[in-house]
């Protein structure tokens, strides 16, 4: 008799332990209940039913480990509920979001039109997103590189984010370029942008000017170029630009080291055109071929020499 009476105390202090369980159970479900369904909220009653008549220390069954048993599972139960509830949540907040975008990745297109008519000539690599409700808000988000065509909307701005910074256009062309981590290049080809840094400063961009924007330092630099380098639908056109000013306007655009001796005229002027993403070799052997030069690469840098003749 001794021996049943101690077994039922055990007992009895077990579900004791269980009591703060179930009361921070119940306060979770609280915390959520005013979301749930009514299909939630009955399944939440019958389980507390449960719970009350299988846990309540008033309970006098003789069977106390079948009550803790069915009581543990109720309270499990229960989790399983909150748990899945908050999970059904969840995923219809990440479908919502996801569903409310475009993403676009370059797949080698020429040229990607925007819902606006705006178009984008995207690098290898590059990545663009935008809203579904585009033409209400005209935000476009950019990971790598790509020069846009914007179509003029004077009722919409048209921002393009980068990490830690954005340009604000109303219907112009220019580049973006994002070098690594560290630095931003725009080029400004026709209109006006404004540059918005990661110190929320502004910096106004005129034609023909490119700014380098180091994110770590907050620094800009602005950088001039020959205005009659233009623009054009996918293609670069120059008229009557010299082969010094074509040649730095290279080595910013790809990002290449190109020289001359002393044998080469820097002032002799060209005229032609060269699709956006032609690499520099070809654009150099275009150059050389009009002008009778050399050019040879050492130490990755392009050396511009005249052939003798």
């Amino acid at each position: 008799m001794e021996h049943k009476m101690d077994n039922k105390r055990n007992r009895s202090g077990n579900l004791a332990n269980w009591f703060p369980f179930v009361k921070q159970l119940y306060k979770d479900w609280e915390e959520v209940k005013n979301d749930a369904g009514k299909e939630d909220l009955e399944t939440r009653d019958r389980i507390w039913d449960n719970i009350h008549k299988e846990i309540s220390p008033l309970q006098k069954s003789t069977n106390w480990y079948i009550g803790t048993t069915i009581g543990i599972a109720a309270a499990i139960a229960l989790i399983l509920v909150i748990n899945i509830f908050n999970f059904k949540e969840r995923e219809n907040s990440l479908s919502e979001v996801s569903s409310s975008f475009v993403t676009h990745v370059y797949n080698g297109e020429n040229v990607y039109v925007l819902p606006d008519g705006s178009k984008l000539w995207m690098e290898e690599g590059s990545c663009i997103k935008y809203g579904r409700d585009f033409n209400a808000s005209r935000d476009v988000w950019l990971t790598g590189n790509a020069v846009f065509d914007v179509v003029k909307n004077p009722e919409s701005i048209f921002r393009v984010h980068m990490e830690s910074s954005c340009i604000e256009v109303k219907g112009t062309v220019f580049s973006v370029e994002q070098i690594n981590e560290n630095a931003n290049v725009v080029t400004l080809y026709s209109g006006r942008i404004d540059y918005i840094g990661n110190k929320n400063e502004t910096i106004k961009l005129n034609p023909s000017q490119r700014l380098v924007y180091n994110l770590q330092e907050s620094s800009a630099q602005i950088i001039e170029f020959n205005s009659d380098i233009h623009w054009n639908n996918g293609r670069f056109r120059f008229v009557d630009v010299s082969l010094e000013d074509l040649v730095n306007f290279l080595g910013y655009e790809y990002g290449v080291d190109i020289d001359m001796d002393e044998t080469v005229d820097r002032k002799a002027l060209l005229t032609g055109t060269f699709l956006h993403n032609e690499d520099e070799e070809g654009i150099l052997s275009k150059i050389v071929l009009s002008l009778n030069l050399n050019c040879k690469k050492e130490d990755g840098k392009y050396v511009l020499s005249k052939k003798n003749e």
